[in-house]
């Protein structure tokens, strides 16, 4: 597809029997700009006429957010589309291709999964999990809905056989077969229609653990790219994009009278045509990412990919949690962002 895609912007030469070059439409030159077929990739490189190529590279859907400027949603929504050649050589009308599949883990991984979060919903109920509540409930979230999210409480650090999850072998740095590891921590379900996609186990680390980069969040193996909280959205709802499950949360609790909220789990997370396509048709997203530079830069993302019903609306000072503990009312802020 990269090829006949550009092909139709850029005239391309054959420079090896699975490469292409041209000029790039950014910076110039003769032969910058190389195209690999097998690969459905781009990059500007090398040296020509005495300068260094840009570096622009990418696949079909970027090269017509880049080239084109469409969104994320209308070129994944293009890229659906392939010339097929005739047997003649002349190029046939676009055919239509399904856009990129992303689905739910399956088989042996979604039994075990279930299995896990059962443990953990029990064990939140028990004396060990009433501390994990508790420290919860210092974020501002209450009973209902930690109870109503499905939120457990994982009491120690297992580590088990990627087999048993019907996982393929995989080694370290050091040769050593890894391990499922199941951290002791609040474990954060990510469920859309029936299925688990996702769990995060949040840890509660020492400062000694903060100071030397442990992260706060570890995903178990196997899991899918979702959307925390998807399973509410409907075409023409108001919307609000965060990072955190737990911030979601708190805007449910706090705003979900005004709003679905929703979260990516990070600042990279959620990149598949088939959350694109569901904020897509929503009546206005707001974007409400961390107001730090990651943050920011991911929301610039994300307004630049839902151009039409999306709008960046920074929380006040760090995160939702953050504005909660400062004494900010989160349904008059939500509110303001939707006028």
């Amino acid at each position: 597809m990269i090829l006949e895609l550009i092909e139709r912007d850029v005239e391309l030469k054959k420079v090896t029997p699975k490469e292409y070059a041209g000029p790039c439409p950014w910076c110039g030159g003769t032969d910058r700009l190389h195209v690999w077929p097998d690969s459905d990739t781009y990059k500007c490189l090398g040296y020509d006429e005495g300068r260094a190529g840009c570096g622009k590279q990418g696949d079909p859907i970027q090269w017509l957010r880049d080239k084109r400027g469409l969104t994320f949603v209308e070129a994944a929504a293009q890229v659906g589309k392939i010339i097929e050649p005739r047997k003649d050589g002349s190029k046939a009308t676009p055919a239509l291709r399904p856009p990129e599949n992303v689905e739910h883990p399956a088989g042996l991984w979604q039994d075990k999964a279930w299995e896990l979060l059962n443990f953990a919903q029990d064990e939140m109920d028990s004396e060990r999990g009433a501390k994990a509540e508790n420290w919860l409930a210092m974020r501002g979230l209450n009973h209902d809905t930690i109870h109503q999210a499905g939120i457990g409480y994982w009491p120690t650090d297992t580590y088990g056989e990627r087999a048993d999850w019907g996982l393929e072998k995989e080694t370290n740095a050091n040769g050593k077969l890894k391990k499922v590891w199941t951290p002791r921590g609040i474990v954060i379900p990510w469920i859309f229609r029936g299925y688990i996609w996702r769990i995060r186990f949040r840890r509660p680390l020492t400062d000694d653990q903060v100071a030397k980069g442990e992260a706060k969040y570890i995903q178990l193996p196997g899991c899918s790219n979702g959307l925390y909280g998807a399973s509410e959205l409907t075409p023409g709802c108001r919307a609000v994009l965060v990072e955190s499950e737990l911030d979601a949360l708190l805007l449910r609790q706090e705003a979900g009278h005004l709003c679905i909220p929703v979260a990516t789990g990070g600042t990279g997370g959620a990149r598949r045509a088939k959350w694109m396509a569901m904020l897509a048709q929503c009546e206005r997203v707001l974007i409400a990412y961390d107001a730090d530079e990651a943050g920011q830069k991911a929301a610039a993302w994300w307004a630049d990919t839902l151009k039409e019903n999306g709008r960046i609306w920074r929380p006040l000072w760090g995160d939702q949690t953050d504005m909660v503990k400062g004494g900010a009312d989160l349904a008059l802020w939500v509110g303001e962002g939707l006028k």
